[in-house]
């Protein structure tokens, strides 16, 4: 016992030293507090959530709030001038969406939600129909509770087939007709990675982050 005693007293001080550097640069070794509330949600899936870029701030959510300052990252959330949300889900579908679009988007009571979905719908066979269908049920819960909605043309899709491609186009020349706010990630063309030839690139993110007009979320 008391050789532990005497180790413990001879580590102390390198414990205490290795403390204070990681608080010094922002970490915790007890985990990040949790976001509950944030001032923008990004809905989508895994072209939103950006779990397959290299960076964690590769993500066009995350770049867009750095146009503002630097960001932090806790969690899902970035963390600047403002608090977003990402609210990605690899794979969902709308339907998935809507089924969580209360626990994952409206429970943060946010002020704007950008919505990306689509693509995992055709991939999977759905109709345009029920696409169109299940993202009005989203814009209108969204705005409903008081959030502001941003909808965003889905992103180009050059490893689907001819009849998934037009589709593709078919939802895009829907949502801009709408009466919502609109982000034209397709019109963009941001660089897809040529592995998968669906998911943007971290520069793809870039161009995303960059199409977004900032007078949207001030």
């Amino acid at each position: 016992m008391k050789k532990v005693i005497t180790i413990l007293h001879h580590f102390a001080p390198i414990c205490i030293v290795l403390l204070a550097a990681l608080a010094l640069a922002g970490c915790s070794l007890l985990g990040s507090a949790e976001v509950t509330k944030a001032d923008v949600v990004f809905l989508g899936d895994s072209i939103t959530s950006g779990y397959y870029l290299p960076d964690p701030h590769d993500p066009w959510a995350c770049k867009l709030l750095e146009r503002f300052g630097p960001v932090s990252i806790s969690g899902n959330a970035y963390i600047g001038k403002m608090i977003f949300e990402n609210a990605g889900i690899g794979g969902n579908t709308t339907s998935q969406m809507l089924d969580r679009l209360r626990h994952d988007v409206l429970s943060f009571d946010p002020k704007r939600v950008f919505v990306l979905a689509g693509v995992n719908d055709i991939a999977g066979g759905s109709s345009v129909a029920d696409v169109e269908g299940h993202l009005t049920r989203i814009y209108d819960d969204c705005e409903a509770s008081g959030a502001a909605v941003i909808a965003c043309t889905l992103t180009p899709w050059p490893g689907g087939t001819p009849q998934e491609q037009a589709e593709i186009v078919q939802i895009n020349a829907w949502i801009r007709v709408g009466t919502l706010p609109v982000v034209d990630f397709y019109s963009a063309n941001p660089e897809i990675s040529p592995i998968d030839k669906i998911h943007p690139t971290a520069n793809g993110n870039t161009t995303m982050a960059d199409t977004v007009n900032l007078a949207l979320i001030q």
